[in-house]
């Protein structure tokens, strides 16, 4: 039997670990410093359901942006800035695609 874990806000089982503010798996996060470490998950932009985050996607684009500009986000590495960049601005064009409801 798959065991269930709870906590305040988020319900998941042992197989997959989730942010614990956003509830949200490490491939959900533009950044994600250690899978193991939910902590260092930086950026969420996806929903749960996979889809764009219309809401957050903006937010994390802006906080790379301003990065790149000379002010610091100090929880994503500066090496890591253009891949960052790269996967928001793909998820952004592909929201941009997607055809609307």
């Amino acid at each position: 039997m798959e065991k269930i874990f709870t906590t305040r806000r988020c319900h998941f089982n042992n197989l997959t670990q989730l942010h614990q503010e956003y509830c949200l798996p490490a491939q959900y996060f533009a950044y994600v410093g250690d899978a193991n470490r939910p902590t260092t998950w930086k950026l969420p932009y996806l929903l749960k359901d996979g889809g764009i985050d219309t809401r957050r996607l903006p937010k994390a684009m802006q906080a790379i942006l301003i990065c790149c500009r000379g002010a610091r986000v100090s929880s994503v590495p500066e090496k890591a800035i253009p891949d960052v960049a790269r996967l928001l601005a793909e998820a952004a064009a592909a929201e941009h695609d997607a055809p609307s409801g």
